[in-house]
């Protein structure tokens, strides 16, 4: 480029300029292009260190949600969320394993009392056995089952009841009903059904039964324990039962069934052998 240079009108000479556009250009883009590379260059460690804090993040969470979710899933209070490399979510780790802890103990307070209280509604308070309602419970299972008719029902009155109570107190009568149960209960196999209905009746739901001579050498070890006095007070207090016995094939429901046991029970009073079993077709029979 060629530039006049004049004075007052007057030529003086002139000022020439050498110079390539070109590589002003290429310069320009060499800049552009370095602070493009630098810029994704920086963006992909951005990524990298954001997806790099995001994996650990998630090893650290990922055990967190799998607990938490298990506990609410299966109500297991019993687990624990685990250790974490983060002092952060270990903290919040600790107060959560402290809330479980208050959890757990809480449940297992509620599952104590709600069995002491289900236990109170299906047992005599006294005896500790089963109590009415219990044992119509087990004996309508029987029949809804359909193994009925291996089982046979005793029930059992005390015989001199009113005299205990009259002679001795209500302390001595309970006392008498405690015996009987404890000697009843030890008389018995392991899977018969023994239940206190009220006053001084109780019921008993035999399985395995065979024939009326495994029914006689029951009611006969049955009224055997009764033969010892039973201490109280440095007085000796004698007591005996009667047993009525009646078949579950003989009865075509639970109904039936207590009702045969029932007036087999009030006849075996008034014989000397205390006991007495219910026969099919409402006829009775000695066995």
């Amino acid at each position: 480029m060629t530039v006049q240079i004049q004075h007052q009108q007057q030529n003086f000479g002139q000022l020439v300029v050498y110079g390539n556009a070109s590589t002003h250009v290429s310069f320009f883009y060499t800049i552009l292009l370095a602070l493009t590379i630098s810029f994704i260059l920086l963006l992909t460690l951005l990524f990298w260190s954001a997806n790099a804090v995001y994996r650990h993040l998630m090893k650290a969470v990922n055990p967190l949600v799998q607990t938490t979710q298990t506990i609410s899933t299966n109500k297991n209070y019993q687990l624990r969320l685990p250790s974490s490399e983060i002092s952060e979510f270990q903290e919040i780790n600790r107060v959560v394993n402290e809330l479980l802890d208050k959890i757990e103990a809480s449940t297992r307070a509620l599952q104590h009392e709600n069995h002491q209280l289900s236990h109170q509604a299906r047992h005599d308070g006294l005896t500790q056995l089963p109590n009415r309602e219990y044992f119509h419970q087990m004996l309508a299972q029987s029949f809804a089952q359909g193994t009925q008719d291996s089982i046979a029902l005793l029930f059992i009155d005390n015989d001199n009841f009113k005299e205990i109570n009259d002679r001795h107190g209500h302390a001595a009568s309970d006392a008498v009903l405690l015996e009987m149960a404890k000697r009843l209960r030890q008389a018995l196999n392991q899977h018969d059904f023994m239940s206190r209905l009220g006053g001084d009746e109780f019921a008993i739901i035999v399985k395995n039964i065979e024939d009326h001579h495994d029914l006689i050498r029951i009611s006969e070890n049955l009224l055997h324990c009764c033969h010892q006095p039973l201490i109280f007070n440095h007085h000796s207090i004698y007591f005996s039962f009667s047993i009525g016995i009646a078949l579950a094939q003989s009865a075509s429901s639970p109904e039936m069934l207590i009702n045969n046991a029932d007036m087999a029970m009030y006849k075996a009073k008034q014989l000397a052998q205390h006991w007495y079993i219910f026969a099919e077709h409402g006829r009775m029979a000695k066995g």
